[in-house]
């Protein structure tokens, strides 16, 4: 992960490209509360890309080096485009992948049966959402199928970025609040269920 020289030498790399950049007594602490958990490699990436590649003349803010890091793990993942999933989703039919051949000592020929490997889990995710294999694509209508397929795919694949780019304290706060209010609700459906069965009990002894 980046420690504080790795974040001082992106500071000054920033200050470099953008002199007008300022820091203060506490940057350094600060970028490194939002920053720290990215490996330093990434991180002096991130900026590097950003500084070859922004749109606007500003330096970056924490939030944009952290999007252009989840950027860059996005292309090392190789994550398919919404086109490329749907091509991929094409090719795995009906999730089966065959391979013949012919054995050399009696000339018969040989069929073995693969399960389809996709280019990356989510697509298969998205796929079977939709009820594939034995559901979708319907086949009755190819564009609504495609576009519903493009429309869910990029939103998961945004869910999936935006996760990506999160500090992992706050993903980590937003699953246990997630746990307790599940505990919650169940502990609401449990007592829920004692009093009816106790007002069920009653009218059972009244009778």
């Amino acid at each position: 992960m980046a420690d504080a020289k790795t974040i001082s030498d992106v500071v000054r790399e920033i200050k470099a490209a953008y002199p007008r950049f300022v820091t203060e007594e506490n940057t350094i602490k600060v970028w490194a509360v939002y920053l720290s958990d990215l490996p330093g490699d990434l991180l002096m990436m991130a900026v590097r890309k950003f500084i070859s590649s922004a749109t606007h003349a500003f330096p970056p803010s924490i939030p944009e080096i952290r999007q252009m890091a989840t950027q860059i793990k996005v292309e090392i993942t190789n994550i398919p485009s919404a086109y490329e999933a749907w091509d991929d989703l094409l090719r795995a039919g009906n999730g089966w992948r065959y391979e013949t051949g012919v054995n050399d000592d009696d000339g018969s020929t040989w069929v073995e049966k693969h399960t389809y490997q996709f280019r990356h889990p989510l697509v298969e995710e998205v796929a079977r959402r939709f009820g594939w294999p034995k559901r979708f694509p319907s086949g009755d209508d190819d564009m609504a199928d495609r576009a519903h397929f493009f429309k869910a795919y990029d939103a998961a694949l945004n869910k999936l970025t935006r996760a990506e780019t999160q500090l992992p304290i706050v993903t980590a706060y937003v699953d246990q609040e997630k746990q307790l209010l599940k505990d919650d609700r169940r502990a609401a459906l449990d007592t829920g269920e004692r009093k009816q069965i106790a007002a069920l009990t009653r009218r059972m002894t009244v009778k």
